[in-house]
């Protein structure tokens, strides 16, 4: 599980260690929990050699708990919320490397594993996967891209279950920082929208994807690789055994 030490990821963490399961966190600050089944990795998906940092990832994991059943790309990054001429390209590199690359890196380091116990790769995706957004469009593009590749997995490595997951607007510290730094580069009318969920409370809590994660690293199927699975999708459960 990566970008598990808050937000939608600290969820997951907290739901499959309900339910019995082993996890490793992986996030660039330590989880706010301690766990005889948790390890917690400090590791850096945006710095130094991706490869390397994926290796001892997977090493690590197999050293303390001797398999692996489930790849959960929870990290994300949005950026800089600014129109794409505004962008450096040092900027949209990170980007792609956070939301896209890692990912990518992670699964492929662990694809022997993952194909021995006919694991599950969870991709958490987003509305950006599919509709562009002022000021986003690093992110737009690197999640399309998510997207494209995990349908790509799913149709070739049958052994695995591989899903996209979009957890809806989650009150989270991305929703944070749009609203108070997306204005510009969102324009006003995007901005507001967002801005009036959060005063609205209709912002998901972290906890509503979590469970749903969580529940497809444990129960997800054959027939569900593939898919692009909405967090509003009932035959999710928020609360399973």
């Amino acid at each position: 599980m990566t970008g598990g030490s808050r937000g939608i990821g600290l969820a997951v963490v907290e739901c499959l260690l309900a339910h019995g399961a082993s996890v490793v966190c992986v996030s660039r600050t330590a989880p706010p929990l301690t766990h005889p089944h948790l390890l917690s990795l400090t590791e850096d998906l945006s710095a130094g050699d991706l490869r390397s940092v994926c290796s001892r990832i997977v090493d690590a994991t197999l050293s303390r708990f001797g398999r692996i059943t489930a790849v959960v790309n929870n990290a994300g990054a949005l950026g800089n919320v600014a129109r794409f001429e505004d962008v450096s390209a040092a900027e949209y590199h990170k980007n792609w490397v956070v939301n896209f690359a890692a990912p990518v890196e992670l699964v492929r380091a662990a694809l022997d594993e993952l194909r021995v116990s006919r694991g599950r790769v969870i991709n958490v995706s987003s509305g950006a996967a599919v509709k562009g957004y002022p000021g986003w469009s690093a992110y737009c593009a690197s999640k399309a891209a998510l997207k494209m590749w995990t349908e790509s997995l799913a149709a070739e490595e049958r052994a695995i279950v591989a899903i996209n997951f979009r957890p809806g607007v989650v009150d989270t510290e991305m929703q944070k920082q749009i609203r108070e730094t997306g204005a510009r580069g969102m324009g006003s009318d995007t901005h507001a929208r967002f801005v009036g969920l959060h005063e609205n409370k209709q912002l998901l809590p972290p906890s509503t994807p979590g469970n749903k994660i969580a529940y497809l690293c444990l129960h997800g199927t054959s027939e569900q690789s593939g898919e692009f699975i909405d967090v509003s999708d009932e035959n999710i459960p928020l609360t399973f055994k």
